[in-house]
């Protein structure tokens, strides 16, 4: 799916990828270069194939970056549904029991 997405963001990268309910958007280079930023920092976090990262947040621009950026660094995404007021972007990366996630 993730190269999907970067052969798109290859052929039209200043083409709008995505739009939020408050009106907030990226364009293809914008996301791909997001997902890029986390998926290189979640290998360093130690996620790595096959690896399950959770996904806290609701859905918002935060949540496609996390998404793609999982699967970027060949990672297994599982979202958890959750209510937070503040889609606030945090990244937890425990050394002790290698779980991955991000809320």
């Amino acid at each position: 799916m993730h190269e999907m997405f970067e052969k798109q963001a290859a052929l039209s990268p200043e083409s709008v990828a995505v739009v939020e309910d408050d009106g907030r958007s990226m364009t293809y280079k914008d996301l791909n270069d997001a997902c890029d930023v986390l998926a290189d920092y979640l290998v360093l976090c130690g996620v790595k194939r096959d690896s399950p990262v959770g996904i806290y947040m609701e859905r918002c621009l935060e949540y496609v970056i996390s998404y793609i950026a999982i699967l970027k660094a060949g990672g297994s995404f599982s979202f958890n549904h959750c209510d937070f007021s503040n889609n606030a972007f945090f990244i937890v990366c425990s050394e002790e029991n290698r779980s991955h996630e991000l809320s």
